[in-house]
């Protein structure tokens, strides 16, 4: 199978923001937590991603705001192997 560019690219973002967090939970950690625990993570990265693009001082940075995105991707992934 054929992969995209940018679905690799976005993979990888999201493999080294779980290897920076494996430092603070065991690896694969995320696999014991609650579904509830982890759908308030995902609103609450959704928030900190609004409040992070539509706050005026100081302006986010592409990068910021890549990294907010690839978090949020994170929760929807975790939430998905829940189910």
């Amino acid at each position: 199978m054929l992969r995209r560019a940018s679905v690799e690219t976005f993979a990888d973002a999201m493999e080294r923001i779980l290897e920076e967090k494996d430092f603070t939970y065991k690896r694969d950690g995320w696999k014991n937590l609650d579904v509830i625990y982890l759908e308030h993570r995902l609103v609450e990265e959704v928030g900190q991603y609004f409040t992070t693009c539509y706050r005026f001082e100081p302006l986010p940075t592409q990068d910021q705001i890549k990294r907010k995105l690839v978090h949020i991707a994170n929760f929807c992934m975790m939430l998905a192997e829940k189910y």
